[in-house]
């Protein structure tokens, strides 16, 4: 059994005046038979953080508040952006190094937004359908665990595609019946999401860091984003990015 946990970044509904030009979902794939090391992996930088920068590890970090300077993380001292990067970069630099060897890899859609539309429901059915094709090739199976906030918008995609979850044919039509799209369910996916507060997990708060640099990677870059390198940061993951999952992008990112 493995337990994903899901998050996203962007804006579903893109407009000239307000919104990014894509909406991303990332999934942190953890196998149950690894969970409790890489809990340690995490926990142990939280104390590194509360020991180095007084940042207690109850408190919840925001990917794109952390990074753009807002709020005060710490009871201690004042966090400069550049401090803030370098904490960041050594987060990612840890999980890339630490968690290959227990099995742990990320998932990642970026979906192009058109002005006025809203590409929710394609981002969740697009990521749930790689997540279910990652399962089968893999012969496991996993339980979804989202960020709280659309549990009812969730569960209702999720409850319709393991009944009815058409598929295009890549090559344009079903070669086994000459179909254009074939039901292909998520049998591989247990039950029903769940949802998790964020500020209680530091499995989402993860997540949510992997799908804002993602993000960042997408977009054009802010004189913020430049200053700092962010669009750095978000291949450091490669070790732990599934590849296979789009054979269109070298890290595996599915946009189509």
């Amino acid at each position: 059994m493995d337990l994903v946990y899901l998050d996203e970044s962007g804006d579903v509904i893109y407009t000239k005046e307000k919104g990014t030009k894509n909406f991303v979902l990332s999934a942190f794939i953890v196998p149950e038979e690894s969970w409790n090391a890489v809990f340690a992996i995490i926990k142990s930088f939280r104390q590194y953080l509360k020991r180095e920068y007084g940042i207690p590890m109850y408190k919840e970090l925001h990917a794109r508040d952390f990074l753009n300077g807002r709020g005060r993380p710490s009871k201690t001292k004042t966090l400069t952006k550049f401090e803030r990067v370098e904490i960041t970069r050594t987060f990612l630099r840890g999980l890339a190094a630490k968690l290959p060897e227990h099995g742990v890899y990320i998932i990642n859609v970026c979906v192009p937004n058109k002005e006025g539309e809203n590409n929710y429901d394609i981002g969740v059915d697009r990521i749930i359908n790689r997540i279910e094709r990652t399962l089968k090739e893999r012969q496991r199976r996993g339980i979804l665990i989202f960020d709280q906030g659309k549990e009812h918008l969730v569960t209702r995609i999720s409850r319709r595609m393991r009944v009815f979850n058409p598929i295009p044919s890549k090559y344009g039509v079903w070669l086994d019946d000459g179909r254009f799209t074939k039901n292909i369910t998520t049998e591989h996916i247990v039950g029903d999401p769940f949802f998790r507060d964020s500020a209680e997990d530091y499995f989402i708060q993860t997540i949510d860091f992997v799908a804002f640099l993602l993000l960042k990677n997408f977009e054009p870059p802010t004189d913020h984003v430049k200053k700092y390198n962010i669009m750095e940061l978000f291949p450091i993951l490669e070790p732990i990015l599934y590849k296979p999952a789009s054979r269109y992008h070298p890290l595996g990112i599915v946009t189509k």
